[in-house]
């Protein structure tokens, strides 16, 4: 009791600085707060509050707008009873005040309060944080500001990529969702029937959507609607503005339109006679995305407007189709027939076409541009020259040659030999090398190893055993011809006419020669000239 009066004094000197300081944030407010529970600090019955971390932690960066993002920080308990606390946050910009759970701190223990807030603007922001408590001392620590960046809006849109009805009027659809960059999300995706009053709901589902593109395939049985409605909804998280999270659908594509439609007609015979059966292929093609319902088929005579047949059509489904036969018992007498294929779908006209087809007249029957019986003829004439010419050459190919004593042919053997003692070896007066020549044989010669040209004389040429001797003494003697002469003291020289390297032996001169690249002739003497 005795320092009831120093703590009014104190508690007075305190109000009068508050009164000038006039404090215009919550941040000053908790001072004020703070100062004056530890006014009280002296109480063996209190919890005296203070920091056990370095500051406020976040948890749930990188963080966009929209997302929830989490402060906490660690909180010791230095008093001698138990604590209630809870963490407040403030966005600066907004001024609006997030709050967090209330925790209980035992004494000597630390404990760890949080409070989620969600950011509302992207870029940098600036958020001011205190621990408040109802019955504990707060250390002025426990107090301060911190900044987050926020990322901008994830965009997700949904485009319907095609429809189509299959059998039983049942409805598949392929839809595309895309979600810009940023993290895996939640949605849920609706679908509503649209018709005259309230919406319908036809199908609901849940799944997580990566960043991209992902295709959907969806089946929706065989829905009783003019449109859908199909919403994209997100789930704990915003989503741009400029999202294209919902399209509505119309389903009057179910109608069959005539350009999915195409007929093409075949008739046996090409030109049907007046009275005869006739036989009509039509073949019905889907080009369209959606099936085409069991329908009718009917042709009509135009010339008096009679139904002279008709036939039903079986399902169509998409890029399909389908042939039907139809019978004409009694082809009519027009000699240009017009016929009317109509082609209805649910009792509608759904394709009107027009086939024209010439008629066979009496005239025409087995009409031909030539005479028959002429081209018989000439074939069978044809027939008999190529049989007769190919009778005489085989006859003549296989004759036996005549066994006249006279005319006995030799034996190959025999003529072979003939031909080899009718030859005679001789030297090729440039290489040496020896060559086989007719034994009558009278002028220019090549040898086939330097590729140089000779003349052979008119007399035989002496066997190489007997008369070798004359044969050299025959080289050596002197030539005298007009052609000009080409000097050396070794066994090469050159062409008077184009300077070409030639190889003469020595032995061999004086000799004629010829230059095997400009062809002319010359005399190869050993010497100086």
């Amino acid at each position: 009791m005795a320092r009831t009066p120093a703590i009014a004094l104190l508690v007075t000197i305190f109000s009068v600085v508050i009164i000038f300081h006039q404090p215009t944030s919550h941040q000053a407010a908790l001072s004020f707060e703070k100062q004056t529970n530890y006014l009280f600090s002296d109480s063996p019955n209190s919890a005296n509050l203070s920091s056990a971390s370095s500051g406020v932690a976040l948890f749930g960066e990188p963080a966009y707008v929209g997302d929830q993002v989490t402060a906490s920080i660690l909180v010791n308990n230095e008093g001698s009873s138990v604590g209630l606390a809870f963490l407040l946050l403030e966005d600066k910009k907004t001024g609006e005040i997030f709050s967090g759970s209330e925790v209980s701190v035992p004494p000597g223990s630390s404990r760890e309060i949080s409070a989620p807030f969600i950011p509302s603007n992207n870029g940098t922001n600036d958020v001011l944080w205190w621990v408040s408590s109802n019955d504990s001392n707060i250390d002025e620590n426990l107090a301060g500001e911190f900044s987050i960046e926020i990322n901008d809006l994830q965009r997700i849109d949904i485009l319907v990529e095609s429809t189509m009805w299959g059998a039983d009027q049942e409805l598949s659809l392929d839809v595309s969702i895309f979600l810009s960059n940023g993290p895996s999300r939640e949605i849920s995706i609706i679908i509503h029937k649209e018709n005259p009053g309230p919406r319908e709901e036809l199908q609901f589902f849940s799944l997580e959507m990566d960043p991209g593109r992902r295709s959907l395939p969806l089946s929706l049985g065989s829905p009783n609607a003019d449109s859908l409605f199909i919403e994209i909804i997100p789930n704990r998280w915003s989503i741009s503005p400029h999202s294209g999270n919902y399209t509505l659908l119309q389903l009057d594509n179910r109608i069959v339109e005539e350009d999915m439609l195409s007929v093409h007609s075949t008739i046996f015979p090409s030109k049907p006679k007046e009275g005869d059966l006739a036989e009509i292929n039509v073949t019905f093609q889907n080009e369209g995305s959606i099936t085409v319902p069991p329908s009718n088929f009917r042709l009509i005579l135009i010339s008096d407007n009679t139904i002279i047949s008709e036939s039903t059509v079986s399902q169509i489904e998409p890029s399909d189709h389908v042939t039907i036969h139809l019978s004409i018992p009694s082809w009519p007498k027009d000699e240009i027939v017009a016929l009317q294929q109509i082609w209805t779908i649910d009792e509608a006209t759904a394709l009107t076409t027009l086939l024209e087809v010439e008629s066979q007249t009496s005239g025409q029957e087995n009409s031909l541009p030539f005479d028959t019986l002429s081209a018989i003829y000439g074939i069978m004439a044809g027939i008999t020259i190529i049989l007769v010419s190919r009778l005489a050459w085989r006859a003549a190919s296989t004759r036996t040659p005549s066994t006249d004593d006279s005319q006995i042919r030799a034996p190959r053997e025999a003529r072979a030999r003939r031909n080899e003692e009718e030859k005679e070896e001789i030297s090729c007066p440039f290489c040496d090398q020896r060559l086989k020549i007719p034994t009558n044989h009278v002028g220019g010669a090549k040898c086939p190893a330097c590729t140089m040209q000779f003349n052979v004389g008119d007399s035989k040429i002496p066997d190489k055993d007997k008369d070798e001797e004359k044969l050299a003494d025959a080289s050596k003697a002197p030539i005298v011809s007009e052609t000009p002469s080409v000097f050396s003291d070794d066994e090469f020289l050159q062409c008077p006419e184009c300077d070409q390297t030639l190889r003469v032996p020595l032995e061999k001169r004086p000799i004629k020669s010829r230059c095997p690249v400009c062809k002319i002739e010359f005399l190869a003497e050993t010497g100086g000239g």
